[in-house]
């Protein structure tokens, strides 16, 4: 979790103001989140959009700004906790796997649940604003199921054209990353399966995904980590093994470096959390474009 200063309390809750009276109905929300540390969970994907300033954000030992660079999604039932960052306003879309009513949305939820922090396509940046501004008043129910559609299907339609404006190569060294993540693997082998020199390949990544090769790896192979750290009861040093790591102290270095987070604080925070009804649940890697 994100920092706290001392005099910090953390509010544990499953519904706040910035929630719609009916929480299963498709709705979007601007919310304005105060210097507080709170937390919540609630049975619906939920989609944190940046309009103004920023909001601190920590779900399943991740944490990032949601800000002009960044949205979040959140699964149903995940735990999260978060806190204002100054003056800030950040469009709420809350949407159930049926809601948008559309394949596309359908794909967008089905990736998102995959990742908590995703970039935000630029052009995306005046359509959110002109949401806020139509709901930030007594908007009806109405309006902001149909901006909460709107919002998500144009989050869909964009990221499926990024992908589609991928050149072919890129394609090809993201499969075999995915396939060998879990291997020793080179940037010299990520080079000659997409059929590039290695400084090509690194221009690529860096052109269309705004990072490294070596990144990319370290990303996927920390995805599969947390993945089976929360899913199975595998020894942290099988893990370890089977991801890529030379052994366990290699993994919890990499985890501790790039997410503040041990892997034995992993497993513990996903077993620690209540299981009643009333009870936070446990919930979800960073993705790129």
């Amino acid at each position: 979790m994100f920092k706290r200063r001392p005099y910090d309390i953390v509010r544990e809750s499953r519904y706040t103001d910035c929630m719609p009276a009916d929480t299963t109905a498709l709705a979007a929300t601007v919310c304005a989140y105060a210097d507080e540390a709170s937390a919540h969970t609630h049975p619906f994907y939920q989609l944190v959009l940046p309009v103004a300033g920023a909001l601190e954000l920590e779900a399943s030992g991740r944490s990032n700004l949601v800000d002009a660079l960044a949205g979040a999604s959140i699964q149903p039932d995940a735990h999260h906790s978060f806190r204002g960052v100054g003056e800030n306003s950040v469009l709420v879309l809350n949407l159930s796997d049926d809601s948008a009513g559309d394949e596309l949305a359908h794909r967008f939820l089905e990736s998102a649940s995959r990742r908590v922090f995703f970039v935000l396509p630029p052009p995306i940046w005046p359509l959110l604003r002109a949401a806020a501004a139509q709901l930030a008043g007594a908007a009806s129910s109405e309006a902001r199921r149909r901006w909460a559609a709107l919002v998500a299907l144009t989050l869909a339609e964009q990221g499926q054209q990024i992908a589609a404006r991928r050149p072919d190569r890129l394609a090809r060294a993201l499969a075999f990353i995915e396939a060998r993540a879990a291997h020793p693997i080179q940037v010299a082998d990520i080079a000659r399966a997409a059929e590039l020199s290695v400084s090509q390949l690194h221009a690529l990544f860096v052109r269309w995904l705004g990072t490294t090769p070596q990144e990319v790896v370290a990303t996927r192979r920390l995805d599969l980590a947390e993945r089976l750290l929360v899913e199975s009861e595998l020894p942290i040093a099988d893990i370890a093994l089977r991801c890529g790591f030379a052994d366990q102290t290699s993994l919890g270095r990499s985890l501790r470096r790039r997410r503040g987070i041990t892997p034995g604080a992993v497993r513990r925070r996903v077993t620690s959390q209540p299981s009643d009804a009333t009870g936070a649940a446990a919930g979800t890697a960073r993705a790129y474009p």
